[in-house]
């Protein structure tokens, strides 16, 4: 959901006498982790790490620091402020991660310290009833992006002016300087990492990983003066890229001085627009969105129904984006006295006050590691001097040098512009959230190689109910309210999961019995109830199987963790623009195909045949209920409320015919029985739109969907009024699986259909178009058969022109995204320290 606000001033608010929190923000690094990777030189490879999962993998030293982080966050502002709930809030809560595992698993263990309770007793609430569910642990989902182009949470996402930038920065005096010093010590480093070593763009790379083996006691292959020198070398650069040096002054070896303006371009205000700029000015625009939603006449606005409950909002990140953060902020040379970066589990937190003596105000406080408390730095802060309480008004005006506007692609895009300047007060307050045949001779069976799944969310409650139905938000708020899964969902999603692990697993051994990263990739839609099935799904494959190790898998008994939990990230990007798992993201091309379905002969009839029933529903429910807008809100409310014994407005024979209507409805949205119109083919194109760009993902992830998800599916695949007879869309839990088998020399594929939480898999491949009397479809054929749906950039051209197919832009942004990283890869400094 996309909410926008036009903010031109700060606004003014008439608040109570007594000091007030009113917002917390915070931004993390993640725990302790294994290295990336290491030179060739290190005798310590990947294999030395696989019991943690390989590169780059959060270890459970890191799920511990988050727990204890987790916990100090709760005492603060649950026990001592009594500012958030005891027990966990869905409206109170939005936690968004970078798109990297270990970011998002020391997210879940961040939850998991701040809720995880053994004495609470809302099980059949917040959590189920289950054997198979660690008791006290409440689900809490996770949030991401898409990495490449996340500006706010990963200062080293792809910006070309970043890049150009920093080629500016190394033709200064001071960078050819210490390229100069470094270069014989850098020579010594290339011999002992048996590669070329470069100060800015590897060196990093192999500090970091040095650094992780002598955490674990490993031998590395430099002595203790050339890592020493290494990480000093390295902290110079780490903040030059962040435009910082007035620190180093006193300590450089040559009496380096700061890095002055080079071709007029102030490099502590560009490249901290662009590293840390993104992330300081959201958290601002939210404390914005806050004080404007607080004013009486703002509190029904569509953009403050998100905020108006919102208290607390987290950001799991990298070091680099807390130092960014910093610098940004004013307060790096202050808190990070020795310079480089932060620790793990290190923290920025910003609070936003109402109090008597300072008005709106901002305090902030710094974690520094794993055994430290908070420490209050708002001294530090842009504008704050000598205050406790730093006036909000005051910061905002002294961080405006590092606003990046509201389009930061377009601003990564200059890279002429040797200074920029955007007032964030003539900028809307634009704020997105959501309120991956057999012809040989042998006689061995064809192995599976790849299966990927894709399911609907579990029971969850209503989205929203009409005014004449008296069954409101509050008859769901024991769930969280609504749109929430229940633990009815998730245990319904604990099933599907044993039932996927009991065939991949143990019946095919396919997957490993134990949780693998290099196996599994659950990617999931951007809505609560997708990702807490997505993890309730997990629970079921893989939580209290006897395998996982203590001190491998999962943190050790001495740290408050739910027994033998191993946490799995759940995967996700902006639901609005989410065109492969949401369809209906925006696309005015679905738009404009659904106004030519509407000039149809059989909708206009449909249409008719059903007015004086859709006049009754809207009589009933006190407003105007549209066919195609609005009957399927209806038709949700009340099923659900049929589940939960709820008495309905309606009676059961016009229950039977809103579910009829809109099932016919819902067929003619995925382009289904609607008969060739002004040269368009409907099942192709809504078809296209709706599924194809799914149908076209499928080969490498498994995947999380809505019901409508799995429906356009279904549709794509000409599958669904076989297997959904009855019209509609699929149950809660229904999932489409689709197996790729290999022999030696031709590959096929196979799908099943898991109808619901009471039913096992069904082969349906004789089901699905092109694979008719065949066990196993070829897959060749298939693909060549599935071409019409594919969303081709080629096929762009405008709006309404009947060959464009969905997607077209998306497709491209995904081509340029590519192109993008191997251009990053090769021309920049690409730290996944982080």
């Amino acid at each position: 959901m996309l909410l926008a606000v036009a903010l031109i001033f700060m606004v003014s608010v008439d608040f109570s006498v007594c000091d007030n929190l009113l917002l917390v923000q915070s931004v993390w690094r993640h725990g302790d982790r294994t290295p990336t990777r290491t030179c060739k030189g290190d005798k310590n490879t990947e294999k030395e790490w696989m019991k943690f999962g390989g590169y780059g993998q959060l270890t459970p030293r890191g799920m511990a620091q988050h727990v204890k982080l987790g916990e100090l966050i709760h005492k603060r502002y649950a026990k001592d402020y009594k500012f958030l709930s005891e027990t966990y809030s869905p409206k109170e809560i939005y936690v968004r991660s970078t798109d990297l595992n270990r970011t998002l698993i020391s997210a879940v263990s961040n939850m998991i310290g701040m809720y995880y309770n053994t004495n609470d007793t809302r099980s059949g609430e917040a959590f189920p009833e289950s054997k198979q569910w660690p008791y006290g642990f409440v689900p809490i989902p996770i949030h991401t992006i898409d990495d490449n182009t996340d500006y706010v949470a990963n200062p080293n996402s792809y910006c070309p002016r970043r890049t150009w930038l920093w080629e500016q920065a190394e033709k200064t005096d001071e960078m050819i300087s210490l390229r100069e010093e470094t270069k014989d010590f850098i020579k010594v480093i290339s011999k002992r990492c048996q590669e070329d070593t470069d100060l800015v763009h590897n060196m990093w790379q192999w500090r970091d990983s040095f650094y992780i083996e002598l955490l674990y006691n490993l031998t590395i292959p430099v002595n203790d003066e050339e890592f020493v020198n290494m990480t000093y070398y390295n902290n110079i650069v780490e903040d030059r890229e962040n435009g910082i040096c007035k620190a180093l002054k006193y300590i450089l070896i040559n009496s380096l001085t700061d890095i002055n303006e080079y071709n007029g371009i102030n490099f502590r205000i560009e490249l901290g627009k662009i590293r840390g700029g993104g992330l300081l000015w959201e958290m601002i625009k939210h404390n914005d969105l806050k004080l404007y939603c607080l004013e009486e006449e703002n509190t029904m606005n569509p953009e403050c129904k998100w905020m108006n409950n919102l208290k607390y909002y987290a950001y799991s990140a990298h070091d680099t984006t807390v130092a960014a953060m910093l610098a940004v902020v004013g307060a790096k040379e202050e808190v990070i006295s020795k310079n480089g970066y932060p620790e793990y589990s290190s923290a920025v937190l910003m609070e936003l006050w109402n109090t008597t003596n300072d008005g709106i105000c901002i305090k902030v406080f710094f974690h520094r590691n794993f055994s430290t408390e908070f420490e209050d730095i708002t001294m530090w802060a842009n504008g704050c001097d000598g205050y406790s309480c730093c006036p909000f008004k005051k910061f905002r005006h002294f961080s405006k040098p590092y606003y990046p506007s509201n389009d930061e692609e377009s601003l990564c895009a200059d890279v002429t512009s040797k200074s920029t300047y955007f007032d964030p007060d003539e900028d809307p307050l634009i704020y997105t959230t959501t309120t991956p045949a057999h012809t040989g001779s042998s006689t061995r069976s064809p192995i599976t190689t790849s299966s990927t799944v894709i399911w609907r969310h579990g029971d969850r409650t209503p989205t929203w109910t009409c005014k004449g139905d008296p069954h409101k938000e509050d008859a769901w708020m024991r769930f969280g309210g609504y749109g929430e899964l229940t633990p009815t969902g998730m245990e319904q999603h604990i099933g599907l999961g044993d039932l996927i692990y009991q065939k991949y697993a143990l019946k095919e051994h396919f997957l490993s019995e134990k949780y693998n990263s290099k196996e599994i990739y659950v990617r999931s839609t951007d809505i609560n109830r997708t990702m807490v099935s997505a993890t309730s799904n997990m629970m079921g494959m893989y939580y209290s199987r006897n395998n996982a190790v203590a001190g491998e898998d999962y943190p050790e008994s001495n740290v408050k963790w739910p027994p033998q939990y191993v946490p799995v990230p759940i995967h996700t990007v902006r639901n609005f623009d989410d065109y492969v798992m949401n369809p209906d993201a925006v696309c005015p091309r679905q738009n404009w195909l659904w106004s030519k379905v509407l000039q149809t002969s059989e909708y206009k009839n449909f249409k008719n045949k059903h007015q004086k029933f859709m006049d009754e529903v809207s009589n009933t429910c006190q407003e105007s209920i549209s066919l195609d807008d609005d009957l399927w809100k209806v038709k949700d409310a009340f099923k659900i409320e049929k589940i939960y014994n709820l008495s309905l407005i309606v009676t059961e024979t016009q229950f039977q015919n809103i579910l009829s209507v809109n099932n016919r409805v819902e067929d003619m949205q995925n382009g289904l029985g609607i008969n060739d119109y002004d040269g368009i083919n409907f099942r192709v194109e809504i078809g296209k739109i709706r599924g194809g760009t799914l149908l076209w993902d499928m080969i490498a992830h498994m995947d999380l969907k809505h019901d409508t998800t799995v429906g356009a599916l279904l549709a794509v695949l000409n599958a669904k009024p076989k297997i959904i007879k009855a019209g509609g869309y699929p149950e809660y839990s229904s999932a489409v699986v689709i197996e790729l088998h290999k022999n030696d020399t031709t590959s096929c594929v196979k799908f099943l259909f898991h109808r619901d939480f009471n039913s096992k898999f069904e082969d349906i491949t004789t089901f699905v178009e092109g694979c008719e009397n065949t066990k196993c479809c070829s897959f060749s054929k298939f693909r060549q058969l599935y071409k019409k749906f594919y969303p081709s950039s080629d096929e762009v051209k405008t709006s309404t022109d009947i060959e464009l197919t969905i997607f077209n832009a998306v497709i491209n942004a995904v081509e340029r995204k590519e192109n993008k990283k191997v251009s990053a890869t090769k021309t920049v400094r690409t730290k996944n320290e982080f």
